[in-house]
């Protein structure tokens, strides 16, 4: 009863250690909407203290649920799994023990999108903060050169695209493919600069790719309202890359309206580069 599945592996989930009745808080859990849920942190990983809480993570699928308000053991820590941010959701999904699941192909399809988008943004963050700590306050201007003419082809492509007929774009799944496929290397070539950036000017470092191109516009690199913009565009990329088959084709066709953001950010970025070198 003190086992749950982790990765494929039985472990204990410190459920009984932490003193909490199991079926009393599964059932809590469940009244209040929760589709399934995990025990994670310390109590899983085998390493509580006296005084560690038994967190608690649970999916609601409900904005208007208020998990805090359940009446639990002092001791349980809950959280909505729906409203975590990425770094603490993935280790939920890498590392949490499943305390219950009543929606089988909700849990699964939750596990594996969160599962890629954390490990895509660690290996980011990790080859970021590598950058970060060897950084030495230089600018590889050659790289970011080449980094914006590889973003400028892909804006060509899109601006190619934003002049055709919309319904007809629309209707054409071979082109939507192909314009999908450029919105993603596009928007990963920006956060690339912007990730280059952060480190050899020793901003941050960033804490998400999102986060990255936020300090773009903190450091005036681009305008705030230019940066606000590239980050929430960063969001629409997770989707096209890690939810194709989710996508709204109608908000891809959509978003040609603002390709001029991409031209002003390889006008902007390229006029900070080239003052860097005066």
């Amino acid at each position: 009863m003190g086992h749950a599945r982790v990765g494929g592996v039985r472990r204990d989930d410190g459920v009984q250690a932490a003193g909490v009745d199991r079926e009393r808080l599964v059932a809590a859990l469940r009244a209040a909407g929760a589709r399934f849920a995990y025990v994670h942190g310390s109590r899983v990983h085998g390493s509580p203290r006296a005084a560690s809480d038994l967190d608690v993570a649970a999916w609601f699928d409900d904005p208007d649920s208020r998990p805090w308000t359940l009446d639990l053991p002092d001791v349980v820590d809950l959280v909505a799994l729906d409203r975590l941010p990425l770094d603490v959701a993935g280790r939920v999904a890498v590392d949490g023990a499943l305390l219950f699941d009543d929606d089988p192909p909700a849990r699964v399809r939750w596990e594996a999108d969160t599962r890629l988008r954390y490990f895509d943004e660690v290996w980011r963050r990790r080859a970021a903060n590598r950058d970060f700590l060897a950084a030495r306050r230089m600018v590889d201007v050659e790289r970011v050169v080449a980094l914006l003419r590889r973003l400028d082809v892909e804006v060509a492509y899109l601006q190619a695209r934003a002049a055709q007929d919309r319904v007809a774009l629309r209707a054409d799944e071979e082109r939507l493919s192909g314009l999908k496929y450029r919105f993603v290397t596009a928007l990963e070539t920006l956060v690339d600069i912007a990730q280059h950036l952060c480190a050899s000017e020793g901003w941050g470092p960033p804490r998400s790719n999102a986060d990255s191109v936020r300090l773009l516009g903190a450091q005036a690199v681009v305008h705030d309202a230019l940066a606000v913009r590239f980050a929430a565009a960063v969001g629409f990329h997770n989707v096209l890359a890690h939810q194709y088959a989710e996508v709204d084709d109608d908000r891809v066709v959509a978003n040609l309206d603002d390709v001029g953001d991409l031209v002003r950010f390889i006008e902007l970025t390229s006029r900070w580069v080239a003052a860097r070198q005066d």
